[in-house]
């Protein structure tokens, strides 16, 4: 197996799952930045978003989505996944569980194929849109 990130419980806090960062990317060195902050350990929605572009959700999930891959990665056992990343109990309901972990994996799946793109093209309409600064 390989490093188990999945399994480390972070222990910090960036803020309220409302925090919203406006700050937008202008001049040499500075990038943009997402509208929210990535949570470390969150709590779930029953189904991951399904939209076409990446939500405030997909951008709070950040970190989920990459502990999932990374469990993935392991061939980790999906109820242990639930358990620790989704705080979901198997045991207690496996049907809703089950489509709560499918959907956050393939959500994350999606934002490693198409997703990234949508961060990237939007990253570049507000450089194109944001006035650079002048020497």
């Amino acid at each position: 197996m390989l490093t188990q990130l999945y399994r480390q419980t972070p222990r910090l806090s960036y803020g309220s799952k409302s925090e919203v960062i406006i700050s937008p990317s202008r001049g040499a060195g500075r990038r943009p930045q997402m509208r929210v902050r990535p949570e470390l350990d969150p709590d779930v929605d029953d189904l991951a978003p399904v939209e076409p572009d990446v939500t405030h959700y997909d951008e709070a999930h950040f970190v989920t989505y990459l502990r999932l891959l990374d469990a993935e990665t392991d061939d980790a056992d999906w109820t242990e996944v639930a358990r620790i990343v989704l705080h979901r109990d198997p045991l207690a309901d496996q049907d809703r569980t089950k489509a709560c972990w499918e959907s956050h994996l393939a959500r994350a799946q999606w934002m490693t194929k198409i997703g990234y793109r949508r961060i990237l093209e939007q990253a570049v309409e507000e450089a194109r849109l944001t006035p650079r600064d002048r020497p």
